[in-house]
């Protein structure tokens, strides 16, 4: 992942912060907690959507670019063992 200082938009290879679970909370105040979130770059972030992980991992996205179980972070693996990863 790559810097852009003062590029609006988010290309394509700048880190961004995905959402675990995809339906929040997303706001600290509502109780979001630091194991729901983790760095990805941004055609990852925009792939996924709203997409359940487990979905995501059957795109063609995720398919061509051998994105997997096995080949995400240590802390993706971890919050699919969680119920929360099926909701």
């Amino acid at each position: 992942m790559r810097q852009h200082p003062g590029v609006r938009g988010c290309p394509k290879d700048k880190a961004t912060i995905e959402h675990l679970n995809r339906k929040g909370p997303f706001y600290w105040s509502d109780g979001l907690r630091e194991e729901q979130l983790v760095l990805c770059c941004g055609a990852c972030n925009s792939s996924r959507g709203t997409k359940l992980l487990t979905v995501w991992f059957g795109s063609i996205y995720c398919l061509e670019n051998r994105i997997g179980t096995a080949t995400v972070a240590e802390e993706v693996r971890r919050y699919l063992q969680t119920e929360a990863a099926t909701l």
